[in-house]
């Protein structure tokens, strides 16, 4: 938790100091916009999984709203927070024989910070990005026998999307992948978990 607020922190100073930079007040830009897309679960153990479970890796959703400063013409900051429905988890067999399927996390607000960096290969223009991003479970994981609470991850994201702009927005169609740092596995069945995951994401900007 101490990592967390201190990249948290660290983020909010960096945005506060971009904008008091005088040098960049020709440039400034806000740009305000929402996304929606698809994410795909990557649940990751260390440890072998016992013979009762399995992975259940699956689609899911999320959509959200968004915020992009410009600070140069090459560099950007984007804050995000996104409604996100997973489905990824476990199949396991409980002691009386019962099959349970278990979802990590099931819905979550992911609050994020993304730095942009701006590319142009020809006619089309491309960027990448990286930042932080805090998930916080909406909803405990229940099914038939137990309930079992999703703890809250901290991930890094990693993108590459291409800017498409039209006479009034900007389409933005992105690849995302979230590397989760924690261990968000509270079962004591099954051993720890960190939880990554793989998004097809259409931002539309103003």
């Amino acid at each position: 938790m101490k990592t967390v607020i201190l990249i948290v922190t660290i983020c909010i100073l960096s945005f506060g100091i971009f904008s008091q930079d005088e040098n960049i007040e020709a440039i400034k830009r806000w740009k305000f916009g929402f996304n929606i897309g698809v994410n795909y679960s990557n649940l990751l153990v260390k440890e072998t999984l016992p013979s009762y479970a399995a992975l259940s890796n699956a689609v899911g959703l999320q959509t959200g709203i968004l915020v992009d400063y410009q600070v140069s013409k090459k560099m950007s900051i984007a804050p995000k927070v996104e409604l996100v429905f997973n489905n990824g988890g476990f199949d396991y067999t409980s002691g009386n024989g019962e099959t349970i399927n278990q979802i990590m996390r099931p819905r979550s607000l992911d609050f994020m910070t993304h730095f942009n960096f701006k590319a142009t290969l020809g006619n089309l223009k491309s960027y990448f990005y990286v930042g932080p991003n805090i998930k916080i479970p909406l909803v405990k994981n229940t099914n038939s026998t137990s309930s079992f609470s999703t703890n809250t991850d901290f991930a890094i994201d990693f993108g590459v999307g291409i800017d498409k702009k039209n006479k009034n927005f900007h389409f933005c169609p992105e690849f995302r992948y979230s590397v989760g740092l924690i261990n968000v596995n509270t079962n004591p069945t099954l051993r720890s978990v960190k939880f990554h995951s793989l998004s097809l994401i259409l931002n539309i900007f103003d």
